[in-house]
Parts: C-alpha cells; structure tokens; sequence
C-alpha cells in the first residue's frame, strides 16, 4: 500500500488544525473541522492532480480548488447592522486552502510557511491593531436603562440627541415590574462611555447596565 496519499493528508488535517482551533476559540461559524475537511480535500484533489488523475494538467486542479473555496468563503460572510462579517473567517478558509494544495502537492515547507503567516496575522498583528485603533474604531454597546417612570425616556432621547454618537436601536419592555430601554449605542469609545455618563444624570433613571463589543468589518 502506498503510504504518500496518507502523509500528505494527514499534514495537511494537522497544519490546518492551528487555523482551525484560532476560529474555534474566536467562536466562528467555520471552526476546526471545518477548516480541516477543506484541508484535506484540498490536499486530496491536489495530489490526485499531480499524479494526473484530472485532466492531466494539476495547474487546471488549483483553478477549481480557488473557486471552490471562494464559493464557501461566500457562505461564511453576513451582513449585521449593514456591515459585512466574517470576512477573516472567510479568509481563514482560503489559507487552509492554501495549506491543504501545498501539502497535497509536497511542498510541506511551503505549507508551514502559509500556517506560521496565517497565524501571526490572527493574532499578535490583531493584538496591536486593537491597541492601536481602539481609540479610533467604532465601538457597539448594548445598554440596559432603568427607569423610574415612563416620562423619563423622553429625556433619555434628548440626552442622546445631543450626544455624539448613534442610536442604532431603542427598545422598551418590562421585567419583573421595572421598566428598562434597552438601546444600541455606536461610536469612539470615549463617546459612547460619555454618552453613558450623560445617561445615568437624567432624573429618574435608576440604573445603567451594558456591554461593549469592538466592531470592525473583518471578523
């Protein structure tokens, strides 16, 4: 039994197990298996192509394979609050990809070299984008507003009105007998923490709960 098919399949399952694990702790819809199955299937049409298996021509198999993945990159994009997300999890599949071809082919140090990249630019290079730009990104924070009484809420919009920061949305309900609003607040960090301030000085508000999510595009 030949044995190549096997070695190459199995670095191509275990290199693109780091990707896979970094989109698993990051709790992204395309985690460890599948980041690994496109490893594989990528190292396994790669290396069925090498032999001429299909078509005869490997370079015509890599063409199919970055169409493949860019159709289930496709899949792992959605737009929220009219913004697309999960563009580096979509990404993310396209370096598996990458993995899995190189792996498929033989080029193992090529495949090692994709995987130490790819996770640098995940993670320390994320770390310092965060430092860098946190002060300058749009920041979402869901904020919980108790209310003493109804007429309160109107001078919570006006206090936001003059605020600058957006409303993305504002909801009233009542739980166990106390009235909250809940709002969606973006903006610089510093704004929207200032907003929140401006919040809990109207008379009859009571309380001001929320949780602030750092927001880019790229996810």
């Amino acid at each position: 039994m030949d044995l190549e098919p096997f070695i190459r399949l199995l670095i191509a399952a275990a290199l693109t197990a780091f990707i896979g694990i970094d989109r698993e702790l990051r709790a992204k819809p395309a985690g460890l298996r599948t980041n690994i199955v496109v490893g594989i299937a990528t190292a396994a049409f790669a290396y069925a192509g090498s032999l001429g298996f299909i078509g005869g021509d490997p370079t015509r198999v890599a063409a199919q394979i970055v169409s493949g993945i860019g159709f289930l990159g496709g899949g792992a994009i959605f737009a929220s609050a009219g913004k697309p997300h999960g563009l580096t999890t979509a990404a993310a599949l396209w370096g598996s990809a990458a993995i899995g071809l190189a792996a498929g082919i033989g080029e193992y140090s090529v495949a090692v070299a994709v995987v130490l990249v790819t996770l640098i630019a995940l993670w320390p290079l994320d770390l310092v984008a965060q430092k860098a730009l946190s002060s300058r990104v749009r920041h979402d924070m869901r904020i919980h507003v108790v209310l003493e009484r109804l007429d309160v809420l109107p001078q919570v919009q006006r206090r936001m009105a003059d605020a600058p920061v957006e409303v993305l949305d504002l909801e009233l309900r009542s739980l166990q007998g106390e009235l909250i609003a809940e709002l969606t607040l973006a903006g610089r960090l510093g704004e929207v923490t200032a907003a929140i301030t401006r919040i809990e000085g109207v008379p009859g508000v009571r309380l001001v709960a929320g949780q602030s999510s750092y927001t880019r595009a790229d996810d």
